[in-house]
């Protein structure tokens, strides 16, 4: 089993804090797109900014009014025919 770092996401006011990513996708005032382990995280608002990124330490800062956070575990192909075969 793999040891991995335990993520967090905080959300103060209009403040976001996520840790543990590891590749920011894409970012915009409407949507940040990261990963976080193995997962994807999309969050979504308005007026969003990312005010932080340190990929070393894995740590994301942003800034606006989130409306909606939605993860998604991102399938490798293996792990997609594994799931069309179970």
């Amino acid at each position: 089993m793999e040891n991995e770092k335990r993520g967090a996401l905080a959300l103060e006011n209009d403040r976001l804090t996520v840790t543990s990513v590891s590749k920011v996708i894409s970012s915009g005032d409407k949507s940040i797109v990261l990963m976080q382990n193995k997962e994807t995280l999309t969050i979504t608002g308005e007026g969003l900014s990312v005010t932080e990124i340190n990929l070393d330490s894995g740590r994301l800062s942003a800034t606006g009014r989130v409306k909606e956070i939605r993860f998604s575990e991102t399938l490798t192909k293996a792990g997609l025919i594994k799931k069309i075969f179970k």
